[in-house]
């Protein structure tokens, strides 16, 4: 009988793995089935295959939080067998978890671990993995050999998927060094050999848009962003509908077919939506993974202290028959084993704090979303009801559609700086150093207000100096401090008002200068703004009763400290409100 049970626990663990892909409910229900015959019927190596089974199916539904667990388990059941082989599968799925959140660090730990126990099997899919979380770091050398090395063995072991993927991404590493034509090559000899895989094809026609783009190739790069448009329809893959309809808009308004663009930005609008609900899933399955690793670390020394505590009893039994001298050396044995139980508990404090502290940060972080989202959505939920009943003549709708269409932009900038924020209070802030010229930058970044300055009535005015203004920062905080003034200078001028954009090069630093008729700053709301105990500011609403979180002048302070920068505002009388940002030269 008990033979036969194993049979039926190895079957139903077979069916699931056959499935998971394809039919991830029912593959959780042979894999319950097998969960019950194993109660009656205990096993611990079809234990560990059950747990391993439940974590690939969990990540595949997008639930990193029970995934997580079962791998864990799944781990720590092989460690006991000493199944290498096992052990190396359950550290490339725990790193695809890491991956999957974003904490890449601790993805390449266990990619690594995992090229260390896969027992000469093909590694090409780790090394792919580990290109893209280094690349995700901004260590494009050390992708560009990982993705090499995944091209070569994939080769190898005729792993066609792997080689497919890990070609697209050495056509991005070209993109990325300015080497145009060898990306063009590259990318175009996936797009030749993909047949039938629209994952590969989406990926590699947005690439080719992308390179098209910088050559200002306008008519290739919309026709390769349509395909890889088409591609993503297809397979339904958000990130690359996000990613192509944002090629898409962005080539429109190059084109300054403004009415197309406008179509693509709704469509890509409604993805990033949706990959942002991902997100705070994601932020979420970060913060409880803390927590369960908190816990796990709380449970290790709870266990070490009671060995510790059964082995101070031996070790009292023993005393009694020993002689003096042994007795004083276990004394000194027990004095040190009480200085690393002290030691213990001072390292648990620490971890009960950094949980306090990951509590409030997330109950901060839901207090202004409910606060802060509630009342643009019920205001665009009245208008809408008030649409509905046909309320508004054909003139005042175009006036309403215009005022909801600015405050759907400004919900999605308040979004948007709610993650930025959300990701500092929870996993810090790292710095990547990037030498770039300024003006490029201010370029591209000022494409995305073309049409929401045009809905205004307020004219942007770009000085574009001569030549190219170096300055080293990190790119990723240099765009979210330029956004949020960009976007604070458009919500306070008036309509027929212009904002103007400006550069000034000194003997030792490079200034940059936004300026902004309207009414000027007021000292009141300057000293909010650069008080040192305040860690978010009230934010006035604009011109067109455009509102705000304040927490995007608090990541400007931030950013621009992290950066070695100052920044500074002056009201000009009767004018306007000027900012200057000033980066050193070196």
């Amino acid at each position: 009988m008990y033979s036969q049970n194993l049979d039926s626990i190895s079957y139903y663990n077979e069916r699931a793995i056959d499935i998971y892909r394809s039919n991830s409910e029912q593959a959780l229900d042979y894999l319950h089935k097998a969960e019950l015959i194993l109660q009656t019927s205990p096993n611990d190596t079809l234990q560990a295959q059950i747990n391993q089974t439940y974590g690939i199916t969990y990540y595949l539904k997008g639930n990193y939080g029970k995934s997580l667990s079962y791998y864990l388990s799944a781990l720590n059941g092989f460690k006991r067998l000493q199944d290498e082989h096992n052990m190396a599968r359950s550290y490339n799925g725990l790193g695809l978890i890491q991956q999957g959140i974003g904490r890449h660090n601790q993805a390449i730990q266990y990619f690594e671990k995992y090229l260390e126990y896969v027992d000469g099997k093909d590694p090409s899919a780790a090394y792919l993995n580990l290109g893209i979380s280094y690349l995700a770091l901004n260590q494009i050398k050390k992708a560009s050999q990982y993705f090499d090395e995944s091209f070569k063995f994939s080769i190898t072991s005729e792993n066609k998927s792997v080689k497919l993927a890990a070609k697209n991404r050495v056509a991005q590493i070209y993109y990325l060094e300015d080497n145009l034509e060898e990306s063009i090559l590259t990318y175009t000899q996936v797009i030749e050999e993909s047949i039938n895989d629209n994952w590969e094809l989406t990926f590699a026609y947005g690439g080719l848009a992308e390179v098209y783009i910088k050559l200002n190739e306008l008519e290739k790069a919309l026709s390769a962003a349509k395909k890889s448009y088409q591609a993503a329809i297809e397979i339904d893959a958000l990130w690359d509908l996000e990613r192509s309809t944002a090629l898409l808009a962005k080539i429109q308004v190059l084109k300054e077919d403004y009415k197309t663009a406008y179509r693509f930005s709704k469509d890509n609008r409604k993805y990033k939506d949706s990959l942002f609900n991902k997100e705070q899933a994601q932020i979420i399955a970060v913060m409880q993974l803390d927590k369960k690793e908190a816990e796990n670390e709380i449970l290790i020394t709870k266990n070490q202290q009671s060995e510790d505590k059964i082995f101070f009893n031996q070790l009292v039994i023993a005393l009694i028959a020993l002689i003096l001298a042994i007795t004083l050396f276990f004394a000194f044995k027990y004095k040190k084993i009480i200085g690393e139980k002290e030691e213990l508990n001072k390292v648990l404090a620490q971890k009960n704090k950094q949980l306090i502290k990951l509590d409030k940060g997330k109950n901060k972080l839901f207090s202004i979303i409910s606060h802060d989202l509630r009342s643009p959505i019920a205001a665009v939920s009245q208008v809408m009801d008030l649409l509905l009943q046909n309320a508004f003549t054909e003139e005042e709708k175009i006036e309403v559609y215009s005022s909801m269409r600015l405050q759907l932009d400004d919900t999605s900038r308040m979004l948007n700086n709610l993650l930025i924020w959300a990701s500092t209070q929870l996993n810090g802030t790292k710095i990547n150093f990037t030498k770039i010229n300024i003006v490029s930058e201010m370029i591209e970044i000022l494409n995305v207000y073309k049409i929401s300055s045009q809905s205004k009535g307020v004219t942007i005015i770009h000085d574009i100096y001569k030549e190219a203004i170096m300055i080293t920062v990190d790119t990723v905080q240099l765009h979210v401090i330029l956004h949020n003034l960009l976007s604070n200078a458009l919500k306070y001028t008036p309509k027929e008002k212009s904002i103007k954009i400006s550069y000034q090069i000194k003997p030792e630093h490079i200034e940059i200068h936004i300026f902004n008729e309207g009414t000027p700053i007021s000292k009141d709301q300057l000293d909010k703004i650069f008080s040192e105990n305040n860690s978010s500011i009230t934010s006035l609403k604009g011109t067109n009763g455009e509102f705000g979180t304040g927490l995007g002048l608090f990541l400007i302070k931030k950013y621009v400290e992290l950066n070695k920068a100052e920044f500074a505002i002056q009201p000009i009388e009767n004018k306007g409100t000027l900012v200057i940002l000033c980066f050193d030269k070196n």
